[in-house]
């Protein structure tokens, strides 16, 4: 019961020694807020912004997942590439599989010997088929099963966007710099925001086998995440599980997920609350964390 009170007391506390704005009730240097697993809900990310009063003097952090799911890949992806400085894009599972595709278009198209012209649509979507019609064949000859497109977004991205392979390239780019995960400081806690789950050491008892190397634990892991992760006197923010799904520990009806570890006094959230579920799930949300104040909002 102490460690829940102290949780409780922290929750409370205001952001010490900064002054309030008469007119917003925020602090002078801004509030730190956390999204994740938007997939495609770009019209619901800038719904939130405007709920929580976003501005310039505040701090985005998005924990990964931009694409795949919902009906919006393309505006994502194109905003992704404008984003001003206050906003920090981290890499999901699903940006790495992005990454992944790319890498085998590009390399049907050599083994293929393809000349493409990479500002046509029509070209990628030659290699499209072409790439798609490779992994169905060899489906058909093999037992293992790859997947290629699971969503359906590169797809899409060609036919109704005429995404051409110098778009593809230019989102990769955007991809490939987005760091896996960040850190910084609370007045009590030292924050990480990752996707899926952080730890410092790797490889850990418990976890060979499992995960291939910490990065794939920053992007895949799920219950391990809680009990193998997390960081002394911390605070843990991710999503990629969604709190939707019962067959997880971090079901909570879809409301973030909140959980506190006493031996390591580390908070944990799981803030990926299904959004891109809105249209088959009645509680699907979008949620967002701030880090100073703990409040949470849902849209």
């Amino acid at each position: 019961m102490t460690n829940l009170k102290h949780w409780t007391r922290w929750f409370k506390k205001k952001t010490p020694d900064k002054k309030l704005s008469p007119k917003t009730g925020k602090t002078e240097a801004g509030y730190t807020y956390i999204m994740s697993d938007l997939h495609g809900c770009f019209d619901e990310l800038n719904a939130m912004l405007a709920k929580i009063g976003f501005s310039d003097q505040d701090k985005l952090i998005l924990a990964g997942d931009y694409i795949d799911r919902g009906s919006q890949n393309y505006e994502m992806l194109c905003w992704m590439e404008q984003v001003p400085q206050n906003i920090l894009l981290l890499r999901g599972n699903h940006e790495e599989e992005f990454l992944c595709y790319l890498e085998l278009l590009l390399a049907v198209q050599e083994k293929r010997q393809l000349v493409m012209d990479e500002s046509s649509s029509k070209d990628l979507e030659h290699l499209y088929q072409e790439t798609k019609n490779l992994i169905e064949q060899h489906n058909r000859q093999t037992e293992q099963i790859r997947v290629f497109d699971h969503y359906g977004t590169l797809e899409e991205l060609i036919t109704e966007q005429c995404t051409s392979m110098a778009d593809l390239r230019r989102w990769a780019a955007r991809m490939e710099a987005m760091p896996y995960f960040c850190r910084f400081s609370l007045p009590e806690r030292e924050c990480v925001v990752v996707h899926a789950g952080y730890l410092e050491q790797f490889p850990t008892a418990g976890l060979t086998g499992k995960y291939t190397c910490v990065e794939d634990f920053y992007l895949r892991a799920r219950e391990d995440a809680y009990l193998a992760g997390g960081i002394e006197n911390g605070m843990i923010v991710a999503g990629h599980t969604p709190t939707l799904s019962k067959d997880y520990m971090m079901y909570n009806g879809g409301l973030v997920y909140q959980h506190y570890d006493p031996q390591k006094n580390c908070l944990y959230y799981d803030i990926d609350c299904g959004c891109s579920y809105r249209t088959v799930r009645a509680n699907a949300r979008l949620a967002c964390l701030c880090a100073e104040t703990g409040a949470i909002y849902y849209l």
